[in-house]
């Protein structure tokens, strides 16, 4: 389950999961549509907020978004972002 932070400064997760997205050149749409794909139902707003920092997505839903974006959950933690575009990229 989602749960909605206590703060209104996006989280390390917030940018480099924005990060990412972008440097695979994804839409919050498409992404949320392959994650879906792979069995975690996710509308591209919740991306949004994701990216925002109003909500900070679930255990699974974390796993299933890192595997899409070609990375690990400790990838999209880290601080600072420092993952490189996956070759051909």
């Amino acid at each position: 389950m989602d749960t909605a932070t206590d703060t209104t400064q996006p989280t390390a997760l917030a940018g480099n999961l924005r990060a990412r997205r972008l440097q695979l050149r994804l839409s919050q749409h498409l992404l949320s549509v392959r994650v879906s794909s792979a069995g975690q139902p996710l509308h591209a707003t919740e991306v949004s907020r994701y990216e925002n920092g109003a909500s900070t997505p679930g255990v699974h839903r974390l796993a299933a978004i890192a595997e899409v974006l070609l990375c690990t959950v400790d990838d999209l933690l880290a601080s600072p972002f420092t993952l490189e575009p996956p070759p051909g990229f």
